[in-house]
């Protein structure tokens, strides 16, 4: 189902009920395009999708799933295609914050923050590719971080880091693997942002980006022509991160 504006895309979006999922779903819903929402929280995913279509008349369909696990994004791909929904956009976005430095953190929480926030965004591809090969036009954007392209900010930081350089070596991997065919990648790399993801007493919103920068920025490199492609996008607080 496409929405009323005629150069509406069927985007999906992980992590797509709170922080910065939920802010680009709220642009891009503005903007007319038609949105799956994943995420592992149901009632926040519902009450966002009922918020989008109230409000701006698209379809919003979503799915429930705890995507760290392979088998957990096969069956997000079977709902789509129970959906008609094949996503001419994959917004990999879900990710966690456990804090840890890498010398004492434990293997469980190596491995979860590897399968949430890299493994899933490979989980993904593989199983979307092949399908958005097929259209005549695909964008698979990562969300990473300043993280994955210098030492993490903030104490108790360096495992997330280390996962967002991941993402970072997945996505210009993933550009050149692409570079002949249709589907154009696009690695994000926000400095601070106030989202849930920090300490309610940790947030300064007047230093820190706003969920909304990100996902005019997001929206944006959407609406170029189809032979350009935004490669990187690297976005900080004027006043640099919060540490």
């Amino acid at each position: 189902m496409r929405g009323k504006n005629t150069n509406a895309m069927n985007i999906l979006i992980t992590g797509g009920s709170k922080g910065i999922g939920k802010a680009i779903a709220t642009e891009l819903a503005a903007r007319g395009h038609d949105l799956c929402l994943v995420a592992r929280e149901h009632e926040h995913l519902v009450e966002t999708a009922k918020v989008l279509v109230d409000q701006h008349h698209v379809s919003v369909i979503v799915k429930t799933a705890d995507i760290s696990r392979p088998e957990a994004v096969q069956s997000i791909k079977n709902f789509c295609q129970e959906k008609n929904f094949t996503p001419d956009v994959l917004i990999l976005n879900a990710g966690i914050w456990l804090a840890g430095a890498i010398e004492t953190s434990t293997p469980k929480n190596f491995s979860t923050m590897m399968e949430t926030n890299v493994g899933a965004a490979f989980s993904f591809v593989r199983e979307f590719v092949p399908l958005m090969k097929k259209l005549p036009y695909g964008r698979i954007i990562l969300t990473g971080s300043t993280a994955g392209i210098e030492p993490h900010h903030r104490d108790g930081g360096s495992l997330y880091s280390v996962t967002k350089w991941a993402i970072h070596g997945l996505a210009v991997n993933l550009r050149q693997e692409l570079l002949m065919t249709n589907i154009g990648v696009t690695h994000i790399a926000p400095g601070s942002v106030a989202t849930p993801m920090w300490d309610p007493e940790e947030i300064q919103a007047d230093r820190m980006l706003a969920a909304s920068d990100i996902a005019k920025l997001v929206a944006t490199t959407l609406e170029l022509s189809p032979q350009a492609v935004v490669e990187e996008i690297v976005v900080r607080p004027q006043h640099g991160n919060i540490s």
